[in-house]
């Protein structure tokens, strides 16, 4: 008898944990998919100083130092990064994820990543397409963990698309998406609205054009009983070339940035390896 239930266990086992493999290779394939459409070919224009003459200062100064003249424009960009982040507020140390994303604002991104390294290390999958936004965290590949979605997720996830538009500049071109004013010598914003929602930034540049701090309220539930605008931004600490665009390789900053909450132990840090514009 004793074997019989062993044998009966070990089956329902082997089922689910075929049933769960199916599931998460439909997710993959939706995801892969979603990462081609969102990976368009370039556009055929080049971008030239003139596009931005009428431009406010710092806008001006930050599009030119960020898109080299005669740079075809890109609408998306693929991203090899390295993420190192608290996964809970009570942890002792950040986790890193290396994974890779494809970003298109405005009309999503794509982001898959393992935190930590081995095989028992969680696998992260967030997005943010079709004006829906998820996130899953998975153990072994097939285990859900942590899943998340809905309204307030998709919202989170928007406002995550917008402030890692930085990472593609001609997305920052002005448009009827895009609208750029002063602020003062050093800073700007933009509102850019995706899906309907504008969703403002604010960009702190130098007096060559290099971007030095991206800032905005993004809709979070960390550290907070309920959803709410949270302070949220980001330090940019380098910067490199590819291909025509320079871009922030490594920024530090996170939710509560700008305040009393948020402290050097605390910050997040988004380092890219290699990205390539399309």
């Amino acid at each position: 008898m004793l074997r019989m239930i062993v044998a009966a266990v070990g089956g329902s086992v082997a089922v689910a944990g075929v049933a769960l493999r199916i599931r998460q290779l439909v997710r993959d394939r939706r995801m892969a998919a979603v990462e081609r459409a969102l990976a368009s070919p370039r556009r055929a224009e080049v971008f030239s100083e003139e596009m931005v003459a009428n431009l406010p200062p710092p806008v001006r100064r930050y599009l030119l130092h960020a898109i080299a003249p005669g740079t075809p424009f890109a609408s998306s960009v693929q991203l090899e990064t390295v993420f190192g982040m608290k996964l809970t507020p009570r942890a002792k140390r950040r986790t890193e994820m290396i994974g890779r994303e494809t970003l298109a604002p405005p009309r999503g991104f794509v982001w898959a990543a393992r935190a930590g390294r081995g095989l028992l290390a969680p696998r992260v999958q967030d997005h943010y397409a079709e004006r829906e936004g998820a996130l899953r965290v998975m153990l072994l590949g097939v285990i859900p963990v942590v899943t998340a979605g809905g309204p307030d997720v998709t919202r989170s996830a928007r406002h995550r698309l917008a402030i890692e538009s930085v990472w593609l500049p001609s997305s920052l071109l002005p448009a009827e998406n895009v609208v750029w004013e002063a602020v003062d010598t050093a800073r700007a914003r933009v509102v850019v609205t995706i899906d309907g929602e504008p969703v403002p930034l604010t960009l702190t540049v130098d007096d060559a054009g290099r971007l030095q701090e991206v800032t905005m309220l993004r809709h979070g539930d960390v550290g907070v009983p309920t959803w709410r605008p949270i302070p949220y931004g980001v330090r940019v600490e380098a910067e490199a070339s590819f291909g025509g665009y320079t871009v922030p390789i490594r920024m530090r900053g996170g939710w509560w940035y700008g305040t009393e909450r948020s402290t050097a132990a605390d910050a997040s840090v988004f380092a890219v390896r290699a990205a390539r514009f399309r």
